[in-house]
């Protein structure tokens, strides 16, 4: 052989071979744990489908993308549950994840397959920081008498899914557990009981338990709700929101309320609720249409009307506040609102209840001040033009369109057009 002909065949090799396939094993390791983080990120098939995921993508390419795969734990990590069809799978992840840190989601149809699932990933309790739990077959109970002993300390995300519990009790004995904690989620769960009555809370303060490192918490619209946050102490707490029923899904410190008319109209225990998330920055109401002849208030109508309330109630648990300070005096609902968005308001809408926002409480005390406030809707409410003037001599932001909309919805989020 020439070295003409040497040449010529290693031209032809190197211009033949993609580049990628020349990089070393850490480097396209870490491209592929890249991937992983971006496509979970993006992913929107629901949870027991992602053993399909960007793992096995990555593992179809070619041999060598195999190997890398198989040998990079990180791209194993999240384990999916679906009952004991996917036992032996998720078993498989959950080895080829070696050491790494685990997130596991366990959906299943039935309680009786609880145990099964236990058994698999009990061996690794240590190496969970992400845990979500649920049901598919609608809501169940499970209120243990004693506290599950399936509860490592590692984990700092909860959720429950279509959970429901007979009663508080058992779920606070639990979640007492999570010493370390920063995400829990029981926007979807629910419970047998009532709305705390005055007595109730009264009695609570022995009862309250601390979540130290507790951060975000998303909460249902029922009566679970303001059952957790009136035992929960949570000095690090700084988001919350509420889903479910109208509440739309938002981002944290943000609520997203879209009324219904087809179903009951009433007042649903929301000023309770928003009481539970003083935490709260923004809020979106989103009227439905309504006829001329529609005078019956709606869920909106009287969420608005809160803004203006000063109720009597009991603080949320606080542990620098003594027995004397501890009692029930006025408060604003939703003190911390900088944002408000009203779309598509009646004619008769409730807006002058904004005015009740600034009336200084028995103590002088007023609620911040709101920085923006944009309303649209097909005509201009009666008592629009007063509260305007009322919010701009404040130093807010007013922003208002009659007869066109400002806004688009895209799913449960309105957007500016």
């Amino acid at each position: 052989m020439t070295l003409d002909s040497v040449f010529v065949a290693d031209h032809l090799q190197s211009t033949t071979t993609c580049y990628i396939q020349t990089l070393p094993f850490e480097l396209l390791s870490h491209v592929f744990i890249i991937c992983e983080q971006n496509y979970n990120a993006a992913l929107t098939t629901p949870p027991d489908l992602r053993h399909n995921s960007c793992a096995f993508v990555l593992r179809s390419v070619c041999k060598q993308w195999n190997e890398v795969a198989l040998c990079t734990p990180q791209l194993w990590t999240r384990i999916r549950i679906l009952g004991p069809r996917t036992l032996a799978l998720a078993e498989m992840w959950i080895q080829r994840s070696g050491a790494q840190e685990l997130d596991i989601s366990i959906i299943l149809s039935s309680p009786t397959e609880i145990a099964a699932s236990n058994a698999l990933i009990e061996p690794h309790l240590s190496r969970i920081v992400t845990m979500h739990f649920g049901m598919t077959c609608g809501t169940t109970i499970y209120t243990p008498a004693q506290p599950a002993p399936l509860i490592p300390d590692t984990i700092r995300s909860l959720r429950f899914a279509n959970i429901g519990f007979s009663n508080c009790t058992a779920l606070r004995r639990n979640l007492s557990l999570f010493q370390r904690l920063k995400y829990l989620d029981l926007s979807s769960s629910s419970t047998d009981e009532k709305w705390m009555s005055v007595d109730e809370i009264r009695i609570s303060r022995p009862d309250w338990f601390l979540m130290e490192e507790l951060e975000e918490i998303l909460l249902p619209m029922n009566a679970l709700c303001e059952r957790v946050r009136q035992y929960l102490l949570a000095p690090r707490l700084r988001y919350s929101s509420i889903r479910g029923h109208y509440f739309a899904p938002s981002p944290a410190n943000t609520l997203i309320v879209r009324e219904d008319l087809s179903s009951e109209q009433g007042p649903l225990g929301v000023h309770i609720v928003l009481l539970q998330v003083p935490e709260v920055e923004s809020l979106t109401l989103i009227w439905s249409n309504r006829t001329a002849d529609f005078l019956k208030p709606t869920f909106c109508d009287y969420a608005l009307h809160c803004l203006g309330m000063k109720r009597h109630a009991f603080p949320l648990p606080d542990m620098s506040l003594s027995e004397d300070e501890w009692t029930d005096p006025p408060q604003m609902m939703l003190p911390r609102l900088r944002n408000l968005r009203m779309c598509n308001v009646p004619r008769i809408g409730t807006v002058d209840a904004l005015y009740d926002r600034y009336v200084p409480t028995y103590t002088g005390s007023l609620p911040a001040v709101l920085e923006r406030v944009e309303i649209d809707g097909p005509v201009e409410p009666t008592t629009w033009p007063a509260v305007a003037k009322t919010l701009r001599e404040h130093g807010t932001t007013v922003i208002e369109s009659f007869g066109t909309s400002i806004f688009r919805l895209q799913g449960n989020e309105p957007l500016n057009v």
